[in-house]
């Protein structure tokens, strides 16, 4: 009466179409993780979760094989590209954020044991002598051997050093005698130089090395000889290897040039002090 006629097929009604709401929201899910891993540090931990939702999504829309299939397949394919993009983006924020610890932490360090200015055990002074008159001052008017100066820091007013330069040394002879390579302009040429600490603290010349004052050789045509280091630093001491000087101590450095024998009568010796001032001695012979 109202049914179908005997022997027709059966009809289940019109096929399902479209996709299931799993593979949808497994696609969704698949997606928003790729997005969320972007942002630092927490975003890895929350696209994780969604990247194993969407697996989880996924799998079972596939198993109950539910339409939408290629949204599954898709949501599978994007959740494990991104899990593998949020690996090298945490690895990547993370080499990042140990190399600028890294800086910070040197820089810190570096500063922290760097001369500063503002502080008083290593506050830098400013070199200079009241003993710039007549004599001393010019290349035409310089002081002559066995003259000593007094060097200030006028930063605070105060005297500092007692700096006498001693006749010139031909020490040669005296490099040969230690192995010292020959001198390539004919002779070396020592420079003894005396201080005194006239102030009433000890002045430890490897920390305080501001307070070393500044020497050259200028030959006559008005080039600088080059400066050298011989071995027997026992008797011939560099101003480098001066360490600590007690107040009321007086100490010896040895400023060894080469240069050519007949240059020294011509030449000076020069002391530039950070106030500007020049001080010349000269006249010298070996």
């Amino acid at each position: 009466m109202g049914g179908p006629a005997p022997g027709a097929p059966w009809n289940a009604g019109a096929p399902q179409s479209g996709s299931s709401v799993l593979a949808v929201l497994a696609l969704v899910a698949s997606v928003l993780g790729v997005l969320i891993s972007f942002i630092p540090f927490v975003g890895s931990a929350l696209a994780w979760a969604l990247f194993a939702t969407a697996i989880i999504l996924a799998i079972i829309a596939l198993v109950k094989k539910t339409p939408g299939k290629g949204m599954s397949i898709a949501a599978l394919i994007i959740t494990g590209a991104g899990f593998l993009l949020s690996i090298v983006w945490a690895v990547v924020l993370f080499t990042i954020g140990a190399f600028g610890s890294a800086v910070s932490s040197g820089s810190s360090s570096g500063s922290e044991y760097s001369p500063a200015p503002d502080d008083d055990y290593y506050s830098y002074p400013m070199l200079g002598t009241p003993d710039f008159g007549a004599d001393g001052n010019t290349i035409s008017a310089p002081l002559v051997p066995g003259s000593t100066i007094t060097i200030t820091d006028d930063n605070v007013s105060q005297d500092v050093w007692a700096l006498t330069v001693l006749p010139f040394e031909d020490l040669t002879a005296a490099a040969a005698a230690t192995g010292d390579l020959e001198p390539a302009f004919g002779a070396y040429v020592g420079v003894p130089v005396q201080l005194t600490n006239v102030t009433d603290e000890t002045i430890d010349l490897a920390v305080d090395y501001a307070y070393l004052p500044y020497t050259r050789f200028l030959t006559a045509d008005g080039g600088e000889a080059e400066l050298t280091y011989l071995s027997d630093i026992e008797t011939y001491p560099s101003a480098w290897d001066v360490e600590v000087v007690e107040p009321g101590e007086t100490v010896t450095f040895y400023e060894v040039y080469d240069l050519a024998p007949d240059a020294v009568g011509s030449g000076f010796y020069v002391l530039d002090l950070d106030s500007g001032q020049t001080v010349f001695w000269g006249a010298a012979a070996l």
